[in-house]
């Protein structure tokens, strides 16, 4: 942070994303940030911090255009070309970009890191309410569009990668996944939040 703080957002995610590295569930990762400056690089930042806690470089891969959690989500399934994929961040934070997915007909799931408390963690949800005000917005009269696209730039998935796939999606999803070489990880999502339990995994 600007005053020296320790972002604990940021460190709550990617402690949440080097667990689902080490649970051997994980084969790829895409940080997505903000990187409209040469000072402010958030993918960047992502990437040293996950690469410093033992996450093999070339499984990271870095979106620098996620200016916001609509245009995130929107470039992993048209830039990265994701058919399905899981969310890390804070559940407030899921929530809203599993909703913004939902009704964009993206296939994403949730994987919730701890929270913050305190005065931090007040005016956050603070701001997410109006968030998620703008969040409907944007999906059911503004009609937002992310602020770049660019060329695909497509994360394979091949022979010793494991692809988690809900136990309840069609069979030529886990027909697809296994022709590239890849094993398929069922796993049963919550019902109504569609957060995936890493005891489960």
């Amino acid at each position: 942070l600007p005053d020296g703080r320790r972002n604990l957002y940021f460190k709550h995610r990617m402690a949440a994303v080097v667990e689902l590295w080490k649970s051997g569930r994980v084969n790829h990762i895409l940080v997505s940030g903000d990187n409209s400056r040469k000072d402010y690089d958030e993918p960047t930042d992502m990437k040293e911090a996950l690469i410093e806690a033992g996450l093999q470089e070339d499984r990271i891969h870095c979106d620098y255009a996620g200016f916001r959690t609509l245009d995130s989500v929107v470039r992993a399934k048209e830039v990265f070309l994701l058919d399905r994929f899981v969310v890390v961040s804070q559940e407030f934070h899921v929530e809203r970009a599993l909703y913004i997915a939902k009704e964009l007909g993206i296939e994403a799931y949730g994987y919730p890191a701890r929270d913050v408390g305190g005065k931090a963690g007040m005016k956050t949800k603070a701001r997410e309410d109006l968030a998620r005000v703008k969040a409907v917005l944007d999906m059911k009269l503004l009609n937002t569009q992310p602020k770049f696209r660019g060329e695909p730039v497509p994360i394979v998935v091949g022979v010793g990668d494991e692809v988690i796939v809900p136990s309840n999606t069609y069979i030529a999803t886990w027909l697809a996944v296994t022709r590239t070489g890849a094993q398929v990880r069922p796993v049963e999502p919550c019902e109504n939040t569609f957060n995936i339990d890493p005891k489960k995994i």
